[in-house]
Order: structure tokens, then C-alpha cells, then sequence
């Protein structure tokens, strides 16, 4: 998943900011470390620790949400940057969502769609990070 959100943030699909999509980005793979970090930390101390990192709601909405938002936003993504070949050439992904939306709207919609999946997903992993950090409070200063 990080590959995918990199990629993303490196190559957004046409019409996306590519600005915005670094944001989520960064805060998404940087509340993935540090929840790695955390929940390694809390099973070394032991399972009341362990249990305060448990998954929550929180972060089961924000991994469906940065799946949405990615998958989307992949689809419509040209596999190549323009740059790269002069003209990119269309990606299969971009040729079934012509196919099945059928009009530039249809692509933008979907697209916004992505954006706002991807911006959940976002404000889900700081909000779900700050939930786990507190129940772990108690366990840094014993």
C-alpha cells in the first residue's frame, strides 16, 4: 500500500493537485511507521499495553477509506508520465473508466471522489494515531 500511495504522490492521475495528494500521503505512510513502531514497543510491555493499541473503528474506517481513495485514484492513473514517452500512452485503467463512465465529467467525478477518499483517510490516520498514542499514555510514565 505504501508503493501505491508513493507512486500516487510521485505521478497523480490528470486534474488531481499534486500537492494534496502529497499531504495525505505523507501523513498516511507516516502514521503507518509510527504505528509499527508503537505497537511493537506496546507488545514488548506486555498485554495491557498491547490491548491499548488494539484496531479500532478509527483505523478500520481510515484503511477503507485509503483503499477507496488509492484504488480510484489508480484507475486513473496513466501508467507512464507524459514526460516520459512525450505523449503518455492510456493506461488500462483509464480506458475502462472512459469505457464505463464514458465522459470527461464522469472521470473528474471520479477522481474527486478519490481526492476526498484519500483526504478521509488522511484526517483518519492523525485522528486514530493521537486515539492510540493517549491509550498509551499511562504506559510511558508509569
Amino acid at each position: 500500500m505504501a508503493s501505491a500511495l508513493v507512486l500516487l504522490a510521485a505521478s497523480p492521475p490528470p486534474g488531481a493537485d499534486q500537492g494534496r495528494v502529497v499531504v495525505a500521503v505523507a501523513a498516511i505512510v507516516s502514521r503507518e511507521i509510527a504505528m509499527s513502531a508503537l505497537r511493537e514497543w506496546a507488545a514488548a510491555q506486555g498485554p495491557e499495553a498491547h490491548g491499548a493499541v488494539r484496531v479500532s473503528a478509527l483505523g478500520k474506517g481510515k484503511t477503507a477509506a485509503q483503499m477507496v481513495g488509492t484504488a480510484l485514484l489508480l484507475f486513473l492513473r496513466p501508467p507512464f508520465p507524459a514526460e516520459a514517452w512525450g505523449r503518455a500512452p492510456l493506461g488500462v485503467g483509464w480506458l475502462l473508466s472512459t469505457a464505463a463512465v464514458g465522459t470527461e465529467a464522469g472521470r473528474r467525478g471520479l477522481g474527486a471522489a478519490g481526492l476526498l477518499a484519500l483526504d478521509a483517510a488522511a484526517a483518519l490516520s492523525v485522528v486514530s494515531f493521537f486515539q492510540y498514542f493517549r491509550g498509551l499514555l499511562p504506559f510511558f510514565f508509569p
